[in-house]
């Protein structure tokens, strides 16, 4: 017998034994049987850069396998399950009666709702990445699917859903289809043009070149592509090696918008709003004013007319001034945050409302602060958190709803977006896994609505 079929003779028979299959994946690197996951020994199986759900062994029961920092892993299969003696009939269990879960502080405290905002039921979400509120109030979701053209182990080909403004009634929005959803949906932003609205798309994509690179679309507020960039743009500095495009800045007026190459090469690129490349790049990688280490959440400024940048990995957010033929992108000041751990917060957003018509909302800020993407060491002070902020009018610290510690059990992490309603409540994006929740803001003296009147979680 030759070598390659003894290996794999030896290697069927494990497989045999062992009888891995993956039921869900939960990591961002792409689960492939025989090559990131497969049989260790006959009782045994492993993982590497792959973690998830899988069957392993002689029972159905599911093993739970996570390669950490992408190294090598083994989990041993289930083993049959024994037959059970008889058991007597259990005594009812009690019915909890939870109090409602509360964050933030001062004037500034939500309570969460765990009854708004459901998904669709078909939808299979990875994580959850950016939101916005229409002029009717409706709210809109991007999210990863499981099937979006980098793992492809789910059945759902949507990944743009749309609710209420109560946060009641969410639905697929389904005019792009997998042409919009294919590559990470990450930056979603609105914008009014000629009379319209709009939708700005930016797909990162994953590191190539394992998936190739980032998409970018725009949509009406069906999902239905205007146009669309997939890959690279020819006749830009931008190669699948260097670019992941992460959101889009738009302004009100003029012929240009701004994309932010945030897991890319950190650059700032200039757009016609036709989808045209206007030949003008800004930014790059580095510390200094000007320069980004992640350049992940550009957005516009309505209080101060500039484009304002959440730096993420230099832990800042900075603000710039534009031209209006964009021939120009200025540092004009920094904003250093004050909440969380100096020097570990990890900004993905700074969104500002607008035409609330109430003077005390119009104008506030909130920030979706990532947190460390290893958070599973709660009672650790120096592991950063996954939150919100809230700011005034002037970027000063208002409150902070901690959201990683009040519904991380819930799958709520690591906030990726967020968005201030006209009335005040908050919704959050959480990336890996993704979740989407609904804070209500009280009022003066309302310690929320609990079942029974039980004590609220408040942090």
């Amino acid at each position: 017998m030759g070598i390659l079929a003894a290996l794999l003779t030896a290697a069927a028979a494990a497989d045999g034994a062992c009888d891995v299959s993956l039921v869900q994946q939960t990591s961002h690197g792409a689960c492939v049987y025989g090559s990131t996951f497969g049989c260790a020994d006959a009782g045994t199986m492993f993982v590497q850069n792959c973690s998830g759900r899988f069957t392993c062994g002689a029972t159905t029961a599911v093993v739970v396998c996570d390669s950490v920092h992408f190294a090598r892993a083994e989990c041993p299969c289930a083993a049959p399950a024994p037959t059970p003696a008889p058991a007597p009939t259990p005594a009812p269990a009690p019915t909890p009666a939870p109090g409602p879960i509360i964050g933030g502080y001062g004037a500034w405290r939500y309570q969460y709702m765990p009854d708004l905002l459901a998904l669709p039921p078909s939808a299979e979400v990875q994580h959850c990445h950016g939101l916005e509120a229409g002029p009717d109030g409706s709210i809109y979701l991007n999210y990863v699917n499981w099937n979006n053209g980098i793992q492809t182990n789910g059945t759902d080909e949507q990944c743009l859903v749309r609710w209420a403004a109560d946060g009641t009634g969410g639905a697929f929005l389904e005019g792009g289809g997998a042409a919009l959803c294919a590559g990470t949906p990450h930056g979603l932003t609105l914008a009014a043009e000629g009379g319209a609205m709009f939708l700005y798309h930016a797909n990162c994509g994953t590191k190539p070149p394992r998936y190739g690179s980032g998409k970018l679309t725009k949509t009406d507020l069906r999902g239905n592509v205007v146009w669309q960039h997939d890959g690279p743009v020819p006749g830009t500095p931008m190669t699948n090696m260097n670019y992941r495009p992460t959101w889009w800045a738009v302004p009100p007026t003029g012929d240009y918008v701004y994309l932010g190459d945030g897991y890319g090469s950190s650059n700032v690129y200039v757009f016609g709003r036709d989808g045209t490349f206007a030949n003008r790049t800004f930014g790059g990688k580095g510390g200094a004013h000007g320069k980004f280490n992640n350049c992940h959440g550009l957005h516009w400024d309505p209080r101060s007319d500039q484009v304002v940048v959440a730096d993420r990995e230099n832990h800042r957010i900075e603000f710039y001034d534009v031209a209006p033929d964009g021939g120009s992108f200025a540092y004009n000041r920094t904003v250093v945050p004050a909440y969380g751990i100096a020097g570990t917060q990890r900004p993905c957003n700074v969104r500002v409302l607008e035409g609330a018509g109430n003077a005390t909302l119009d104008g506030l800020a909130v920030v979706a602060d990532l947190g460390a993407n290893d958070q599973s060491n709660a009672t650790d002070p120096g592991v950063a958190r996954g939150q919100v902020a809230v700011l005034d009018q002037s970027n000063a610290l208002l409150s902070v709803i901690k959201v990683s510690e009040l519904l991380g059990a819930q799958g709520s992490v690591h906030p990726h977006d967020a968005i201030m309603l006209a009335n005040g409540d908050i919704v959050v994006a959480t990336w890996k896994p993704g979740h989407v929740s609904y804070w209500k803001l009280l009022g003066a003296g309302d310690d929320g609505a609990g079942a029974g009147g039980a004590k609220a979680f408040e942090l």
